[in-house]
């Protein structure tokens, strides 16, 4: 049985703290959509937004903590081409305006059509290079986990065990993929076979 989400309002989160420590907490919209929040010793309220993010931040993805960082940027990577290649599908897209990101950004001034195409062709060089190293339904779970913002239990492929098996299978396939990425991408080396 799921666990029910406890209701956040203002007046219980202004009611909880102070009014100079309220300035520092999320608002309750924002836990409502939330992952996890901790309170640092700032006193200064950090959520996260997905799974991902909190597998980043527990050190889930490797015990290295550089190795930590460049995973979850390769899954930013991911994330943020799929999400400029306009295949989300909530995402709308004017095709008509310029896109970029500033003077030094290899898009600037580039139409949005052609941002799109470059960046649906990193999607699917990354798509083959993962079905070419670990495997289509592996790579589907990279897709679910770092796209869809799924949790690693719900879309580990190991059926009839316990939750810790699931999450444990889960986060190597997810670690294995998101290696490949980087390997991919230049940003780690690659592993001499």
């Amino acid at each position: 049985m799921a666990k029910r989400k406890k209701k956040i309002t203002v007046a219980t989160v202004k009611s909880a703290v102070p009014q100079r420590e309220a300035e520092m907490r999320a608002t309750p919209e924002r836990l409502r959509h939330a992952v996890d929040s901790r309170v640092g010793t700032d006193k200064v309220q950090r959520i996260t937004a997905s799974h991902l993010e909190w597998y980043a931040a527990h050190g889930k993805l490797s015990t290295n903590s550089r190795d930590n960082m460049i995973l979850m940027d390769a899954a930013r990577k991911l994330e943020k081409a799929w999400h400029a290649s306009g295949l989300t599908g909530v995402s709308g897209m004017d095709l008509t305006r310029q896109s970029g990101g500033g003077d030094n950004s290899p898009s600037w001034g580039m139409p949005t059509s052609e941002y799109a195409f470059a960046n649906r062709e990193v999607v699917r060089h990354a798509r083959n290079a993962l079905v070419t190293k670990i495997g289509t339904m592996y790579s589907g779970i990279v897709f679910a986990v770092v796209i869809d913002g799924e949790k690693i239990e719900d879309v580990a492929p190991v059926d009839h065990t316990s939750h810790a098996t699931r999450v444990s299978f889960g986060l190597e396939f997810l670690r294995v993929g998101l290696r490949v990425l980087a390997q991919h991408w230049g940003m780690m080396p690659t592993q001499p076979a």
